[in-house]
């Protein structure tokens, strides 16, 4: 028995299209957030020590 389409084509090959958009936004935002973190977990390794020195 074979399956029918009930997604029209064009259909389909916009969700696909939206897909693509999606995944490259994430890839953007997971870069973002990384460097945020990274950033963060330096600056505030500087600030330890930073007071380790003062103490």
């Amino acid at each position: 028995m074979a399956r029918t389409k009930t997604i029209p084509r064009k259909l389909d090959q916009h969700f696909i299209e939206l897909i693509r958009e999606l995944r490259i936004k994430l890839h953007d935002i997971d870069t973002k957030l990384e460097h945020l973190i990274r950033s963060h977990h330096h600056f505030y390794s500087l600030h330890y020590k930073e007071r380790e020195l003062d103490d």
